[in-house]
C-alpha cells in the first residue's frame, strides 16, 4: 500500500472528499491522474508504476482545459433540463490523415463553418459601427434617402467608367 494512504487510513472511505483528497494525493498533484483515480480502487491506483501512469495518460490522452486560446464552457438552465455551451478555439493538432479519416475536411461542412464564423462575428461588429456612427452624428444617407444614394452611386460609378 501506498504511503500516502497510511495517514489517511482512519478516515472513513465513503466519503466522497476523502476519496478525492485520497486520489489527489496519490496522483501527486496531476489533475488527470486524481480524476482517474477517484474512479477506481485506491488499493490499485496505489500500486501503478510511474511508468504506468505515464501510459495511462498517453493512451487516455492529458486532456487538460489550459490547451486552448479560447476555452469557454457554460451549463445553461432551461426549463427543467440543463444544456451546455462550448465554444473551444485554438491550434489544430491532428494530422490531415486523421482529419480525412474523420470527414472533418470536407470542403462544404468547412464552408459552412466558415460562413456561420463570419455571420457571428460580422453582426456585432456591424452594431459596434452603428452605434459609434449614431454617437457621432454621422448620416450616411442624405437629400433622396436611400433612392438618392443608388441614384449618385451609379453616377459616381459612371463617371468613373467614362460614361
Amino acid at each position: 500500500m501506498s504511503e500516502f494512504l497510511r495517514p489517511l487510513s482512519n478516515q472513513p472511505t465513503h466519503s466522497l472528499r476523502s476519496r478525492a483528497h485520497r486520489a489527489w494525493l496519490l496522483a501527486e498533484g496531476d489533475g488527470f491522474l486524481a480524476q482517474y483515480f477517484q474512479r477506481i480502487d485506491l488499493k490499485v491506483a496505489a500500486s501503478f508504476t510511474p511508468e504506468q501512469r505515464v501510459a495511462l495518460k498517453q493512451m487516455f490522452g492529458d486532456r487538460n482545459q489550459g490547451n486552448h486560446v479560447v476555452d469557454f464552457r457554460h451549463s445553461l438552465p432551461i426549463g427543467r433540463r440543463r444544456y451546455y455551451l462550448v465554444l473551444l478555439l485554438g491550434h489544430e493538432r491532428r494530422t490531415l490523415d486523421r482529419l480525412r479519416a474523420e470527414g472533418v475536411l470536407a470542403r462544404s461542412t468547412t464552408l459552412l463553418i466558415y460562413l456561420l464564423t463570419a455571420l457571428i462575428l460580422a453582426v456585432p461588429l456591424l452594431v459596434l459601427i452603428y452605434v459609434v456612427k449614431m454617437a457621432a452624428g454621422v448620416d450616411l444617407v442624405v437629400d433622396g434617402g436611400l433612392h438618392g444614394f443608388w441614384e449618385g452611386l451609379r453616377a459616381q460609378i459612371g463617371l468613373l467608367l467614362g460614361g
